[in-house]
């Protein structure tokens, strides 16, 4: 049997993202072509004398062809002795210096060479966050200046990251640190990455970059985040690194965790941006140690999850595309330019080519980043070309931000019908330095479909300034066109410009608002038509406080009270209503008064008040009150009541409010885990006063829900209403559900209608998982899923996928029968991946991806 273990110093070896990429803790790295690179040939430590001396702290000099000056040495940590080492015990008083030379008198001490650089042990002013400091070591020595050797248990701390290993040469000059044999490097999370027995670790003190020799680590699934689900296995060969830049000089990857991998890629050059992609050059896929095939790129976006692999087709049939053939082909234009190519081979259709295309690193946008998508098919259907293409980009230019989105599409066959084509585009702008934040916001909306077009756009500049912790000034300017033209009738052309001005100010006893909106109708072809809905305020003045910022309230009304005032001139253009307002609110919110341990009553109303230019009047009332008792450990009973109405007459629509008064009732018996009945229903004192389309509904239905789960394994929850009114049973629904060993599910959901004396809807899922290999993670896997219309007599869909998983691998064949959605149609899809990389599976969804059911809870 293989062992799952691959070695002790895989095991702890993981996130070399997280560990090495973020030692500098900044954003990801840029053209991995410029990184240092070592060879063997460079890793060889130099020449050393015994010279035992203090323990350092060395921190490397910003510029190293400036000389220094010999000084005395600083104190060491530990207390003076002939042969003390770091961490050893302080020597008995008067023994002699750690630094004095061979041969040197007693009581004589011989300066350092170098020991005055910033940051050794007993310099007041080393920075821990920076320097190179040896925490451990069975032996020390210094050859140079700037130049010395730890070995035997090392231990250093450079920045916020400990290093381990069995040597370790730093020179200053070089501004290099060399671990050797068994280097490990500790992140602050805990994390941590190895070389290995043989292996070298080299970092540049200056640049924060790094390069590792025979090194085997493990990348973590949520640090490349969406496009891989199980770890990155790299190892042997030279890797090379910066914050958030993994580059691999023939090394081996996989995501098999067995000692003899049962697949894996050696890649001449291998590059992971974490989150972002990784990107292989010149990668032979092996089969236990077999050369499957040989790519001249492997492609794996870590931003987003890929309908397809890059290493297999898709490959099934549809009514709309027949036979087909869907290929994914990694390439790249450079180290730095990698994209997708995409090939889509179609019985019905004819050929589609396309490609997705990225470019610049987000981390430095100075020079801009993105990615620029491309499809074309030339449709042997409808003899159409179909077109569809976007770009987003993302550039810095000094404080400013600018965002560029587009997408295009021309005579897509997913519409159907005409020749149609649409552009929609996004260009923003945004600035934010200090309390001023600005944005400009522009957008273009084009579409033809045959019968008709349109161009809607919108320019807005949007800026808050803050010239304070408790007051805000924000701006909204809106500018909107839209001009519409339908075949046989004059184009409509319609312009508007929005204003919004809001100042609001937060002060110890009151919260100050003055709001205006106001929309000026620039053009409009289409004689007494408006164009925007909404609500001019020209100005309005708000005034709002609570109890516990006026103590004197909570004397007479709950703490829980707020008082708003508001005063204002307000144009509604929807009802052609101009006139002024004042509104007074008090609204006590909810308070709890707990009569004892069983007893429970929350209750809570408001008044408003408002007064109208137009010599109108009306005010509120609401109420809200709620009891409960408890019965038992976790059985309760409750009894609501709900009341508002609105007196008097408002002129404006925005005003306007229900009327509600009603009463309900709950009961709720959960005595154990295996059992729980709920009961609800409740009365409508204003239906019971409506007779005008026929006798009076008061009742509210009478809600039933009864949920039996005698363990973790089984669930039966039926649930009915009943209505009052009518004496008749309404419906009745059941969801059974079965959860086994191994992923083993069943779920079935019925609706009957009694009326009809027929189930009205049936649906289903299986999950059945069978053949397992358990050292292997591997074996066979059925999902079925299916739904019944009781009132057609048919299926509205069927689908069945018959899995094949090994270790690493899987395929999965799919059929599905829909009569939903926007394509209905039978469709056969088989689809072979590696798991580690996930791909959108088109199970249970239509061809374009929409979901098959929405109803009857959880299937689908």
């Amino acid at each position: 049997m293989p062992s799952r273990t691959r070695s002790s110093f895989r095991r702890n070896s993981c996130l070399l993202g997280a560990a090495l990429c973020s030692l500098a803790g900044g954003a990801y790295g840029a053209d991995i072509d410029t990184a240092p690179r070592a060879t063997p040939s460079d890793l060889v430590a130099p020449p050393t004398t015994p010279a035992p001396v203090n323990t350092p702290v060395v921190t490397p000099p910003a510029d190293t062809s400036a000389p220094v000056a010999p000084a005395p040495a600083p104190t060491d940590l530990n207390a003076p002795g002939t042969d003390a080492k770091p961490g050893a015990p302080p020597a008995p008083s008067g023994a002699a210096p750690t630094n004095a030379a061979p041969g040197t008198p007693s009581g004589v001490e011989t300066p350092l060479p170098g020991a005055n650089a910033p940051g050794f042990v007993g310099d007041e002013d080393a920075d821990p966050n920076t320097s190179v400091i040896l925490e451990n070591a069975d032996s020390f020595e210094q050859t140079t200046a700037g130049k010395w050797t730890g070995k035997g248990n090392v231990r250093v701390k450079y920045k916020q990251y400990t290093l381990n290993s069995d040597q370790v040469d730093v020179d200053l000059d070089a501004g290099e640190a060399v671990f050797t044999k068994n280097a490990v490097l500790h992140a602050p999370n805990g994390e941590t990455v190895s070389s290995g027995p043989d292996g070298s670790l080299r970092i540049n003190l200056r640049k924060d970059t790094y390069t590792v020799l025979n090194a085997e680590t493990s990348i973590a699934p949520q640090r490349l985040q969406v496009g891989v689900i199980l770890p990155v296995l790299v190892y042997g060969g030279e890797i090379n690194g910066r914050p958030g830049l993994i580059d691999a000089r023939g090394s081996r990857f996989t995501t098999c965790d067995f000692l003899e991998p049962h697949y894996y890629f050696l890649a001449k050059q291998l590059y992971v941006i974490p989150g972002k992609r990784l990107v292989g050059k010149n990668v032979t896929l092996y089969r236990k140690k077999r050369k499957i095939i040989t790519l001249p790129w492997f492609v794996v976006p870590l931003d987003r999850r890929l309908s397809r692999q890059t290493l297999f087709p898709v490959v099934g049939q549809t009514p709309d595309e027949g036979y087909f053939a869907k290929f994914a082909i990694g390439y790249a234009l450079s180290t730095t330019l990698p994209g997708i190519l995409k090939i889509d081979a179609m019985q019905k259709k004819g050929l589609g080519l396309g490609f997705d295309q990225n470019y610049g690193e987000t981390s430095d946008l100075k020079h801009g980043a993105g990615l620029v998508s491309l499809y074309h098919l030339a449709d042997r259907s409808t003899g159409q070309d179909n077109i569809s293409g976007s770009l987003n980009h993302q550039q810095q230019f000094g404080t400013v931000l600018a965002n560029i989105t587009s997408q295009f599409q021309q005579n897509s066959y997913l519409v159907g019908g005409s020749q149609n084509r649409s552009l929609s585009s996004q260009f923003n702008l945004s600035r934010d330095v200090g309390n001023l934040s600005t944005a400009i916001r522009t957008s273009i909306d084009t579409s033809d479909y045959g019968v008709g077009s349109s161009i809607n756009s919108s320019t807005a500049f949007d800026q808050t300034f803050r010239p304070t912790n408790s007051e805000q000034l924000h701006t909204l300017f809106t500018l909107s066109n839209n001009s519409d033209s339908y075949t046989g009738v004059a184009a409509n052309k319609r312009s508007e410009l929005d204003t919004d001005i809001e100042y609001a100010q937060q002060q110890k006893q009151f919260d100050f608002q003055i709001l205006t909106s106001k929309f000026t109708q620039l053009q409009n072809s289409q004689v007494g038509s408006t164009f925007f809905g909404g609500l001019e305020r020209l100005p309005e003045f708000r005034l709002a406080t609570d109890a516990t910022r006026l103590p004197s309230l909570s004397k007479f009304l709950p703490s829980t009270t707020r008082l708003d005032l508001s005063l204002g001139s307000f144009n509604e253009p929807t009802s052609s209503t101009s006139t002024q307002r004042i509104s007074f609110g008090l609204d006590t919110g909810s308070s709890t008064l707990k009569l004892n341990d069983r007893n429970t009553l929350n209750y809570g109303g408001s008044f408003i008040q408002r007064f109208y230019g137009d010599n109108t009047a009306e005010y509120l009332l609401t109420g809200r009150g709620d009891y409960r008792l408890k019965i038992g450990r976790n059985s309760s009973t409750g009894f609501g009541y709900n009341y508002l109405r609105p007196y008097g007459f408002t002129p404006f629509q925005f005003d306007f409010s229900g009327n509600n008064n009603t009463a309900n009732f709950n009961y709720s018996l959960q005595e154990s885990k295996q059992f729980h009945l709920m009961i609800a229903t409740g009365y409508d004192f204003n239906a019971a006063k409506e007779t005008t389309f026929g006798p009076a509904a008061p009742w509210q239905s009478v809600s039933v829900q009864m949920i039996i789960q005698p363990d973790g394994h089984f669930q039966l929850r039926t649930s009915a209403s009943y209505d009052q009114n009518s004496h008749r049973l309404l419906d009745l629904t059941n969801y059974f559900r079965v959860r086994g060993s191994e992923g083993l599910a069943l779920d079935v959901n019925t609706r009957y209608a009694p009326s009809q004396h027929r189930f009205s809807a049936i649906n289903a899922q299986l999950d059945l998982p069978f053949f397992r290999d358990k050292n292997e993670d591997a074996g066979w896997r059925l999902r079925a899923i299916g739904g019944y219309n009781g009132y057609q007599n048919s299926f509205d869909y069927q689908g069945l996928a018959l899995t094949r998983s090994w270790h690493d691998w899987e395929g999965t064949l799919i059929y599905q029968d829909t009569q939903l959605g926007i394509r209905p149609g039978r469709t056969l899809t088989f689809n072979f991946r590696l798991k580690a990389f996930p791909a959108v599976q088109p199970f249970a969804t239509g061809q374009l991806g929409e979901a098959l059911d929405t109803g009857l809870g959880q299937i689908y």
